[in-house]
């Protein structure tokens, strides 16, 4: 993909970016997040996603999509999508920093990592905290009706989004 422009910054918002992209082929939004699966977002701009062949080729002809390529790790248990952006042990960042968040302006937050048992109503309880919530949405994986173990979740305020992120990030859920 090519880097998107300004007003990108945060996953939550990089998501949402690759969902319109995958919107202009699918028609629906929704089916749109439901095919993603894992998002790069840091030096490689690009998403993965559950298309038919008839989708993908007319996916490589959408503005701002640079190739579209077969998942290689599809089937694979152990999936990595870092490309390029490989860390050795020692560049990690320090765990202690994770608290220290730069104030984030969006009212929507991208949640990963989740249980595939984790419901909607345990999400909403777990986040209801900081501030009012607007949507809470896990996303399902429409052939086994699970969850894909990702969810967005949407305040009324950039504040209480903010508060969330910087509590809730690297917390089990």
């Amino acid at each position: 993909m090519d880097k998107p422009g300004i007003g990108v910054v945060t996953k939550a918002q990089m998501v949402d970016y690759y969902a319109q992209i995958l919107t202009k082929v699918l028609g629906n939004e929704k089916d749109a997040q439901m095919c993603i699966y894992h998002v790069s977002w840091q030096s490689n701009f690009g998403f993965c996603c559950e298309l038919d062949n008839e989708c993908a080729r007319e996916l490589a002809g959408v503005p701002g999509v640079l190739s579209v390529q077969l998942d290689k790790n599809f089937e694979s248990e152990n999936k990595y999508y870092g490309g390029n952006n490989l860390q050795s042990s020692t560049d990690l960042p320090d765990p202690s920093e994770a608290g220290q968040t730069t104030p984030i302006k969006t009212k929507k937050l991208f949640v990963t990592g989740l249980s595939f048992y984790t419901s909607e109503k345990t999400l909403r309880a777990a986040f209801e905290g900081f501030g009012e919530l607007v949507d809470v949405k896990i996303i399902m994986d429409k052939i086994s009706k699970r969850s894909k173990g990702y969810a967005f979740i949407e305040y009324t305020s950039e504040e209480a989004a903010s508060a969330a992120l910087k509590e809730m990030n690297g917390k089990d859920c």
